[in-house]
């Protein structure tokens, strides 16, 4: 039911208000206030973030930036940060002047721009000679691990990775490496034998020896979780020569892990990567293996712990607009079939080229329902055949594991139209688009979701994962639906939380209807915090990481909205209590007493949230900046002298009256409770873990980004740098 009227109202009120709400109860239920009604999802706020007179950044609406600046009582909070962070500055700064001398002050600077010009020229001339094809190739050969260490880390991406990057023909590439790189090494091959030559005879081998680099780099981020026990005990039965229980490891596997911890693949071999990547001109027709080497390094920047897509989405709309051009200028939008022979050998490099499109179409979709930016492809200018598996195409030997690969993008594609219908309506900047209309194609989105994922949170109720051959296939899909269905829920949070602020000061019934919406869904989600950071086991956690922090994110955003909500609620009431003489079991203390319980229990939701992000802040820039800035943010939305200071704001008057009856918050309150039982009760019941110390976190952070030389003169400063740029 998607129109609202009278006689519908008591109907929609009762499936939102039942004790027992979950997403299935309101699935396919939108409902409008008139059919006439209009919506613009970029009005009543800019999208464009400017931290700098000429650093601006363009955010599509359903992001957490406009999200923020979307809801009052969070974009109260941005100007207030800001304006404390300027203050903090200022103060600095008087300090340093006091301290310093005008001499010594002049004395650093010139020493620091010194050392500057010298960083900047060596860094200069190494960049020109990398260019040059001979300095290059040396600096492969210096950065490629031993010989027995370069196959086995081929061998673990082919099988576990490959499912998340499946682009490559896995005999194809191994036979191109056997002759770049000398044959496999045989068992009695000595562990620390170094690759003493590379044999290259074309410019598409340098692309090969980049793909080389991003496998290596993929296969050991792959062999670490979230938990650092887990991680601790790997190592023990490494270097103990014993099995690791928990794991499932035989002797060999460990044997393997030896050699690989012993020789870790660090971040500056997707450098070199880029470096073979900048041997090929944008502007001239690019051979597959430089294209897959380009796409290669766009799913790694998604996934890398140390960038990722992050906050803002990166460099992504520039990268996946230049990979689509290029998949254009190559003809991975046409067929493969029409213009090329059916043998074996064809098949195969078909299928390679039907995957790599449909991956790259699928990378489109995503960005745009995760971060609200337009897809830069259309739906009209490809006729490339959906993947399909047979006998003779398989790009690897297990055809179970490709079956299922080639099964999961189809099952993701089925959602590509109805998610196109949801975002031309949404992603329509210049005029309004009927309301009903949005209902409509959402609420068929919603049905279709949860058709195919049904109750997704009860059939997956262990995020656990196995590394024997025989589960790591049905690892891999519980891999991709987890991601997807986070995803997809964060998407479906932040529509309904613009729907809740596009009728909060227009219907008080149907703004109430969305909020609960996005706390039903919010809420369902929150139990996949633990269970993906504490829970999880190899091979999975770099996969998940990054839409797990965007999801983290955005919903501990909405909880921390409604917290601020509450707290003005609250500090008005106090205000006016004193002037009131009735007694305490009045109806004003029993409702004051009910939104003080309600925001103390969101409270315990947002300090949850930040806490299991916390234990990604070590590997993850993304996870730390989340952390340190929502860690701040609740400080301050929990302390009085927020509520003092802003008081007199403009909107307060807006945000200081209680929206919603007792009920409805208590109804509110019951979901969280549910989740608190559900999630941290359960959570604070598991062993305590290992983890780095927040102060050891920041430094390498704050050193590793250049914000700081000194971090602990600047510790006090280092949060307010990372606010001001994108949080």
């Amino acid at each position: 039911m998607n129109y609202y009227d009278d006689l519908s109202c008591d109907f929609i009120l009762d499936k939102i208000t039942s004790s027992n709400c979950s997403p299935n109860s309101v699935v396919g239920v939108n409902p409008v206030a008139n059919t006439s009604e209009t919506i613009n999802f970029y009005e009543n706020y800019s999208t464009i973030h400017s931290s700098t007179p000429i650093r601006r950044v363009n955010y599509g609406p359903i992001s957490w930036s406009s999200m923020m600046k979307r809801d009052d009582g969070l974009n109260m909070l941005w100007e207030y940060m800001i304006t404390y962070k300027m203050g903090c500055l200022k103060e600095s700064d008087i300090k340093k002047k006091t301290h310093d001398s005008n001499h010594a002050i002049d004395d650093e600077i010139e020493d620091r721009y010194n050392d500057l010009i010298k960083n900047w020229n060596k860094r200069s001339k190494e960049n020109s000679d990398l260019m040059d094809m001979k300095h290059l190739k040396q600096k492969i050969l210096n950065h490629l691990p031993p010989r027995r260490v370069t196959w086995c880390l081929i061998n673990r991406f082919f099988r576990y990775v490959y499912p998340f990057a499946p682009f490559l023909d896995q005999q194809n590439f191994e036979d191109s490496m056997t002759n770049i790189l000398g044959g496999k090494p045989p068992d009695d091959t000595p562990v620390d034998e170094k690759i003493k030559d590379l044999k290259i005879n074309s410019k598409e081998e340098f692309a090969k020896l980049g793909l080389l680099f991003v496998i290596h780099r993929f296969s050991f981020l792959s062999m670490f979780t979230n938990n650092e026990q887990e991680n601790m005990g790997l190592l023990s039965s490494v270097f103990n020569e014993v099995g690791y229980p928990d794991i499932q490891c035989s002797k060999a596997c460990v044997e393997n892990f030896g050699y690989l911890i012993e020789n870790p693949i660090s971040v500056e071999v997707i450098e070199l990567a880029r470096y073979c990547l900048h041997l090929f001109p944008l502007n001239a027709a690019y051979s597959l293996p430089a294209l897959q080497l380009m796409f290669y390094l766009r799913v790694y920047n998604r996934f890398a712990p140390e960038d990722g897509d992050g906050a803002d989405g990166g460099d992504a709309q520039m990268s996946n607009a230049v990979i689509v051009q290029m998949a254009y200028h190559s003809g991975l939008n046409r067929e493969p079939s029409k213009y090329s022979e059916d043998n074996d050998e064809d098949a195969k490099l078909n299928h390679i080229k039907r995957k790599t499109w449909y991956f790259i179409v699928f990378a489109e979709l995503y960005h745009s329902y995760t971060f609200g930016n337009p897809s830069s492809l259309s739906s009209i200018s490809y006729d490339t055949k959906i993947p399909f598996v047979n006998s003779k195409n398989s790009s690897i030997p297990n055809v179970e594991v490709e079956e299922k690969v080639v099964s999961n993008l189809q099952t993701f594609l089925k959602f590509k139209e109805p998610i196109d219908k949801v975002l031309k309506q949404i992603l329509n900047i210049d005029g309004k688009v009927k309301l009903i209309e949005v209902s409509e194609n959402l609420s068929d989105l919603e049905t279709l979701f949860f058709v195919i994922d049904k109750t997704f949170a009860d059939q997956n109720p262990q995020i656990g994962f196995d590394l024997s051959q025989k589960i790591v296939t049905d690892d891999c899909m519980k891999i991709h639906d987890t991601k997807f269905y986070l995803s997809m829920s964060s998407f479906f949070i932040s529509i309904y939380f613009h729907l809740y602020l596009f009728y909060i000061n227009k219907n008080h019934n149907l703004s109430f209807f969305y909020l609960k919406k996005s706390f039903i869904f919010l809420l369902e989600v929150v139990p996949f915090y633990s269970r993906i950071v504490e829970s999880s086991d190899l091979v999975c956690d770099f996969i998940l990481n990054p839409t797990l922090e965007m999801t983290i994110h955005k919903a501990n955003q909405i909880v921390m909205s409604f917290i601020i909500k509450l707290g003005f609620v609250i500090y008005e009431m106090k205000k006016i209590s004193q002037e009131l003489k009735e007694g305490k079991n009045s109806n004003f203390y029993q409702y004051l007493n009910t939104v003080e319980n309600f925001r103390n229990s969101l409270i315990k939701i947002s300090n949850y949230s930040i806490y299991q992000i916390l234990k990604l802040s070590n590997r993850y820039y993304y996870a730390w900046r989340i952390t340190k800035a929502h860690d701040l943010v609740l400080k301050t939305i929990t302390s009085i002298q927020f509520y003092k200071d802003n008081y007199h704001h403009p909107k307060l008057n807006f945000l200081k009256k209680p929206k919603y009856s007792k009920n409805h918050l208590k109804e509110l309150h019951s979901l969280v409770l549910d989740a608190i039982d559900r999630t941290i009760n359960e959570t604070n019941n598991r062993c305590s873990e290992v983890y780095v110390s927040n102060a050891e976190i920041d430094a390498k952070w704050m050193q590793s980004r250049g914000l700081t030389d000194d971090f602990e003169s600047n510790k006090n400063l280092s949060v307010f740098n990372i606010f001001n740029d994108d949080l």
